[in-house]
């Protein structure tokens, strides 16, 4: 058998070797991901839920509802005003934001809440709160709560 020479080795076809990803092509194939699975799940898109409780507080009873707020409190740092209230419970004031506008709600603050952070009134939250009653500002308990 013949041993190819440079210039039959130049004729015949390379094999390929397989295209890699760029880090940018990568980035938005996970975006693309992102923005599919983000779609499947778009009913338990928060603003779609607090649009939904402001409008039928009472299909909410007894479920829990996470919203992004921001609080709107007196003095002016969340865990500060948890940290010194007296009660067993702080009504606490937050500004809710939908598709629709923003509204404003009472929630219930629990003492003994943990991982409160030090939020101001600007900062955007993300509350978790027990809708107990089926009432707008009244019986809606704050289960978690977390910056956004």
């Amino acid at each position: 058998m013949d041993a190819p020479t440079p210039e039959k080795a130049k004729d015949q076809p390379t094999p390929q070797k397989a295209q890699e990803l760029t880090w940018k092509q990568a980035f938005v194939i996970g975006i693309v991901i992102f923005a599919i699975i983000s779609w499947f799940r778009s009913g338990d898109d928060p603003k779609a839920t607090m649009l939904a409780f402001q409008d039928n507080p009472a299909a909410f009873k007894g479920k829990e509802i996470t919203g992004k707020m921001t609080y709107n409190g007196a003095g002016g740092r969340l865990a500060d005003d948890v940290r010194t209230m007296e009660a067993a419970f702080l009504r606490a004031p937050f500004t809710i934001y939908t598709s629709a506008g923003v509204f404003d709600i009472q929630l219930l603050l629990p003492h003994d809440l943990k991982d409160v952070p030090q939020a101001g009134l600007t900062d955007p939250l993300l509350v978790k709160f027990k809708c107990n009653t089926g009432e707008l500002d009244n019986g809606n308990v704050v289960t978690a709560i977390r910056r956004f």
